[in-house]
């Protein structure tokens, strides 16, 4: 059920940041004239990683989708889940003259300094795990912190009146997704009284 709600989540988000990209390419860059057998916008990509196999279908179809524009062009990074990396792919990326980032961190805090830096600069698109403040475009992720309170409530309903005791698995230490979730979780568990 979770990885049909992440091949799902991946569908939705592909066209949704197409559709946002070619709004804050023509708002910011003008739009006019034909420009067919030439790049127009060049677009940055760089991704937290392409070990997880959400991140690889979103990859694909963002590729696709912005594949079927010829007048736009992306290059994308994989920054294989560290922040160092991420940073100086996104450096380059800059350097080719992108027009548009889009960008999944690795980790907030660490990318929200050059997220900010390109943002002062260019269109950003955040995706999956945003970074602190708002020096950014759009923002296209989960409400990590509902989506706890909605598995605390499947929980509930599974357990009924007794009582019980639940492991939580979480994912990486300390990033936001996971602290969000853990807290809307523990939210729906303390009102139940199921302990954890």
């Amino acid at each position: 059920m979770m990885a049909r709600a992440l091949r799902a989540g991946a569908a939705i988000v592909a066209p949704l940041v197409l559709a946002m990209t070619a709004a804050l390419l023509f708002n910011s860059c003008g739009f006019g004239g034909s420009t067919t057998g030439r790049v127009r916008f060049l677009i940055g990509f760089s991704q937290a990683n392409i070990s997880e196999p959400w991140r690889v279908a979103m990859t694909e179809e963002i590729k696709a989708e912005i594949g079927t524009y010829p007048d736009m062009q992306i290059v994308y990074a994989d920054a294989a889940d560290s922040p160092a990396r991420q940073i100086e792919d996104v450096k380059r990326l800059m350097g080719y003259g992108i027009d548009l980032l889009i960008i999944s961190p690795t980790e907030s805090h660490a990318l929200t300094p050059i997220v900010h830096d390109v943002y002062s600069k260019i269109p950003v698109i955040v995706l999956d795990r945003a970074i602190e403040g708002y020096d950014y475009s759009l923002f296209i992720g989960p409400d990590n912190e509902r989506l706890g309170r909605e598995a605390g409530q499947v929980v509930s309903e599974l357990l009924g009146d007794r009582k019980g005791n639940l492991l939580e698995i979480e994912g990486r230490s300390g990033s936001p997704p996971s602290l969000l979730r853990s807290q809307g979780l523990r939210e729906v568990l303390v009102a139940h009284e199921i302990s954890k």
